[in-house]
Protein backbone atom coordinates (compact mmCIF):
# COMPACT_ATOMS: atom_id res chain seq x y z
CA UNK A 1 0.00 0.00 0.00
CA UNK A 2 1.54 3.18 -0.97
CA UNK A 3 1.76 5.96 1.96
CA UNK A 4 -1.43 7.66 2.71
CA UNK A 5 -0.31 11.55 1.96
CA UNK A 6 -1.19 10.88 -1.78
CA UNK A 7 -4.68 9.36 -0.96
CA UNK A 8 -5.34 12.79 0.98
CA UNK A 9 -4.28 14.74 -1.75
CA UNK A 10 -6.77 13.31 -4.28
CA UNK A 11 -9.56 14.01 -2.30
CA UNK A 12 -8.46 17.18 -1.65
CA UNK A 13 -7.94 18.11 -5.41
CA UNK A 14 -11.30 16.11 -5.68
CA UNK A 15 -13.13 18.86 -3.29
CA UNK A 16 -10.58 21.64 -5.36
CA UNK A 17 -12.26 20.11 -8.98
CA UNK A 18 -15.70 20.25 -7.29
CA UNK A 19 -14.97 23.88 -5.63
CA UNK A 20 -14.20 25.55 -8.90
CA UNK A 21 -17.29 23.74 -10.42
CA UNK A 22 -19.57 25.16 -7.76
CA UNK A 23 -17.58 28.81 -7.95
CA UNK A 24 -18.06 28.98 -12.05
CA UNK A 25 -22.36 28.14 -11.80
CA UNK A 26 -22.29 30.48 -8.58
CA UNK A 27 -20.60 33.37 -10.83
CA UNK A 28 -23.12 32.53 -14.00
CA UNK A 29 -26.16 32.25 -11.99
CA UNK A 30 -27.27 35.85 -13.24
CA UNK A 31 -27.27 34.12 -16.78
CA UNK A 32 -30.03 32.20 -15.51
CA UNK A 33 -32.59 34.75 -14.61
CA UNK A 34 -36.64 34.78 -15.36
CA UNK A 35 -36.44 38.10 -17.20
CA UNK A 36 -34.71 36.09 -19.75
CA UNK A 37 -36.03 34.50 -22.89
CA UNK A 38 -35.60 30.42 -22.93
CA UNK A 39 -33.64 31.32 -25.98
CA UNK A 40 -31.30 33.30 -24.08
CA UNK A 41 -30.34 31.25 -21.52
CA UNK A 42 -27.11 29.33 -22.38
CA UNK A 43 -28.34 26.23 -21.36
CA UNK A 44 -25.77 23.62 -23.48
CA UNK A 45 -22.98 25.55 -21.38
CA UNK A 46 -24.90 24.85 -17.61
CA UNK A 47 -25.10 21.20 -19.01
CA UNK A 48 -21.86 20.99 -20.36
CA UNK A 49 -20.71 22.17 -16.87
CA UNK A 50 -22.68 19.90 -14.83
CA UNK A 51 -22.09 16.72 -16.98
CA UNK A 52 -18.13 17.64 -16.34
CA UNK A 53 -18.77 18.06 -12.54
CA UNK A 54 -20.70 14.44 -12.18
CA UNK A 55 -17.80 13.22 -14.16
CA UNK A 56 -15.12 14.18 -11.91
CA UNK A 57 -16.81 11.95 -9.20
CA UNK A 58 -16.25 9.34 -11.10
CA UNK A 59 -12.81 8.00 -9.58
CA UNK A 60 -14.68 7.59 -6.12
CA UNK A 61 -15.07 3.81 -6.04
CA UNK A 62 -10.93 3.60 -6.26
CA UNK A 63 -10.33 6.60 -4.41
CA UNK A 64 -12.54 4.76 -1.15
CA UNK A 65 -10.54 1.44 -2.18
CA UNK A 66 -7.52 3.43 -1.40
CA UNK A 67 -8.64 5.16 1.43
CA UNK A 68 -9.51 2.04 3.49
CA UNK A 69 -5.33 1.88 4.07
CA UNK A 70 -5.84 4.51 6.06
CA UNK A 71 -5.00 4.82 9.93
CA UNK A 72 -7.81 4.57 11.91
CA UNK A 73 -6.99 8.74 12.88
CA UNK A 74 -7.00 9.30 9.23
CA UNK A 75 -10.21 7.95 8.26
CA UNK A 76 -12.05 9.94 11.20
CA UNK A 77 -10.12 13.28 9.72
CA UNK A 78 -11.17 12.03 6.04
CA UNK A 79 -14.77 11.57 6.95
CA UNK A 80 -15.20 15.36 8.76
CA UNK A 81 -13.51 16.72 5.53
CA UNK A 82 -15.86 14.82 3.37
CA UNK A 83 -18.82 15.99 5.37
CA UNK A 84 -17.38 19.75 5.62
CA UNK A 85 -16.96 19.73 2.24
CA UNK A 86 -20.27 18.37 0.84
CA UNK A 87 -22.10 20.96 3.57
CA UNK A 88 -19.75 23.82 1.86
CA UNK A 89 -20.85 23.31 -1.65
CA UNK A 90 -24.66 22.65 -0.83
CA UNK A 91 -24.91 26.05 1.26
CA UNK A 92 -23.10 27.82 -1.65
CA UNK A 93 -25.62 26.68 -3.81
Amino acid sequence: MNAPAPVLRYWGALAGVLGVAAAIFILNRHRFDWAFELADIPAAGFAIGLSLAGLSVLPLPWLIRRSAGLPARQHKQLLVFVIAVGLALRASM
